[in-house]
């Protein structure tokens, strides 16, 4: 399981599951970092859906990084685990 916690994402991509919004506000609840580009703290890119037209791969530029990606399932399996694990800690 790969821990978010503390570490800077960045989304690209069209998310299937919530708003763009709504992930970077789980992102932060959950104690993420979500940022709108990328930087050198980058730590992943989480992946949605990318279009692509006949012929050309779909790539946006934070794809072209070097920087490690999640996919949106991915990143939603940290959040369900996240969440698991406070649930654990308020039934005591």
């Amino acid at each position: 399981m790969i821990d978010l916690t503390n570490c800077e994402i960045v989304f690209t991509g069209r998310l299937t599951t919530m708003t763009r919004q709504q992930a970077i506000t789980l992102a932060q609840t959950l104690g993420a970092v979500p940022k709108n580009w990328l930087t050198v703290k980058t730590a992943y890119v989480v992946v949605g859906v990318v279009p692509a037209t006949l012929g050309h791969v779909g790539v946006t530029h934070k794809l072209a990084s070097a920087v490690p990606t999640l996919t949106e399932a991915e990143f939603l399996t940290w959040a369900s685990w996240v969440l698991m694990k406070w649930s654990r800690n308020l039934s005591g």
